[in-house]
């Protein structure tokens, strides 16, 4: 059915390129990349910034050449266009926001690689723009979605708002100035190239594939949910006195864990449901001994005051570290208020630490209620904080709770597992593509 190249000893050969705008070690895009790597794919990633040092990781010869001043300014520039747009018509500052419009991708470096299959995830900040998909659509194309961009008029993170399934319009995120509606014209865009388009549509959680098929830019697509993964021999349980003696933080207190990224000025993330939660459950008493962690964040100026020790840990780069983190704590929260499929979770699970978080997005997908976790009502404090008592109220709970967070990892979010579910979506858009060319020659 599907006719991939064959290397010398006989084997299928598949060249996957992933185009993302950056990477780290625990970017849901690298992970994914590295997991199709043990599986005998031929993944490489092309990204717009030097963020991982891999030699799969590649960057854009021509740009890299560069000066750094001369490469600083490139994009300065590509990302300016956005950016005086923004300030134009008053686009929310609280707020993510893209507008697609700026491009760094050099289509000639795509061309030299010759890849099977491209697979794009996060590639706004100036480097794909919208214009740059009706060029991409010659190869066999699939899109992995970690947030709401590709199918709204230019935010992230909709909230409550879903005009994103009609036709986006009057948005006070991305701005409306002059009689012109800056959403509206983003939206049209899209759907103007999207219409053009066999691409593939991966929803990294059950919620947002939905919020994909239900979308007026990606209804009539195929869309899979394939979730992300990670590579579960770093991320397992590991001994908490020693790691805790490692990080300093003591052995006899109960520590609750809050991690992510910009974690304390993000509104998104959650940070006054969690000091909240903290404060009722400190402030009467409700579990002793408790301290707390927070990751992802250097200490504010004015810390708040949690009635407790906070050890401000800032933030983690390697795997090792980040999982000896999760180790060292009791529960992790995650008070998101929207969440495509938050790897922090995933990673908090795999080392075995139940988590407490809201019922919101994909995070069903990873947390069963009182099982391995807790999942409050949405944006609900006070549940949060009777999830937190129920995780560590009761030891023997709590390790049984452990043991179902390890397996959760294991069995749904393995490496091998997702890895093949993301081959039989590459091979389908491979055939789908050799099948519509063969019609087109077939019918001129």
């Amino acid at each position: 059915m599907i006719f991939l190249a064959i290397d010398e000893k006989g084997a299928f050969f598949l060249r996957v390129l992933h185009i993302t705008t950056s990477v780290f070690p625990q970017s849901a895009a690298y992970r994914c990349h590295k997991a199709l790597l043990k599986m005998g794919i031929d993944s490489s990633i092309y990204v717009l910034d030097d963020s991982v040092v891999d030699a799969d990781v590649m960057y854009d010869k021509k740009v890299k050449m560069l000066s750094r001043a001369m490469r600083r300014i490139k994009m300065m520039k590509e990302k300016g266009k956005e950016q005086f747009i923004k300030k134009i018509f008053h686009s929310s500052p609280n707020a993510p926001v893209s507008l697609g419009f700026g491009s760094m991708l050099n289509r000639d470096f795509i061309k030299e690689f010759n890849p099977d299959v491209i697979n794009l995830h996060w590639i706004c900040g100036a480097f794909v723009s919208i214009s740059d998909l009706d060029w991409l659509r010659r190869y066999p194309l699939v899109w992995t979605l970690h947030d709401s961009w590709a199918f709204t008029g230019g935010c992230h993170v909709p909230q409550f708002c879903k005009k994103w399934n009609s036709n986006c319009n009057e948005c006070n995120i991305v701005g409306r100035r002059f009689g012109v509606d800056l959403a509206e014209i983003i939206f049209r865009r899209k759907l103007k190239y999207y219409s053009k388009m066999d691409v593939k549509i991966v929803g990294v959680s059950a919620w947002i594939a939905d919020c994909a098929r239900n979308s007026t830019l990606f209804h009539d697509k195929n869309i899979y949910c394939v979730h992300n993964t990670l590579n579960q021999e770093l991320f397992k349980p590991k001994d908490k006195n020693v790691v805790r003696e490692i990080l300093g933080i003591p052995k006899d207190k109960k520590v609750i864990l809050f991690g992510a990224m910009n974690s304390t000025s993000d509104e998104n993330k959650g940070f006054r449901f969690l000091y909240n939660a903290i404060r009722h459950v400190i402030d009467r008493n409700l579990i002793k001994n408790a301290e707390l962690m927070v990751f992802g964040s250097d200490e504010p100026q004015n810390p708040p005051d949690f009635g407790a020790p906070v050890h401000y840990m800032g933030r983690y780069r390697d795997n090792l570290s980040l999982s000896m983190l999760y180790s060292a704590a009791d529960v992790m929260i995650v008070p998101s208020k929207s969440e495509a499929f938050p790897n922090t979770v995933l990673e908090s699970i795999a080392c075995g630490i139940p988590v407490v978080a809201f019922r919101i997005g994909g995070i069903p997908d990873q947390i069963q209620h009182k099982v391995n976790g807790y999942l409050a009502e949405p944006y609900n404090s006070e549940d949060l904080a009777r999830g937190i008592i129920y995780v560590l109220e009761d030891k023997m709970r709590w390790e049984v709770m452990s043991k179902e967070a390890r397996k959760k990892a294991e069995t749904c979010f393995n490496e091998k597992c997702i890895a093949s579910e993301m081959v039989k979506v590459y091979e389908k858009a491979i055939f789908d593509k050799k099948a519509g060319e063969d019609k087109h020659v077939y019918l001129s």
